[in-house]
């Protein structure tokens, strides 16, 4: 699951991923990040 490649980063405290409309393939997934006090991190490197 995407969740849970999310979590395996050191950064993300929280992960969460719905569905989102998109007119060409149905669906598309959107993730919600919330990472751990102090951390930072690009969304480059959590797609990474």
């Amino acid at each position: 699951m995407v969740e849970n490649a999310l979590l395996d980063h050191e950064a993300v405290a929280e992960a969460a991923v719905v569905a989102k409309a998109d007119p060409r393939w149905g669906e598309v997934p959107v993730a919600f990040v919330r990472l751990r006090d102090g951390a930072e991190v690009s969304d480059v490197d959590l797609v990474d």
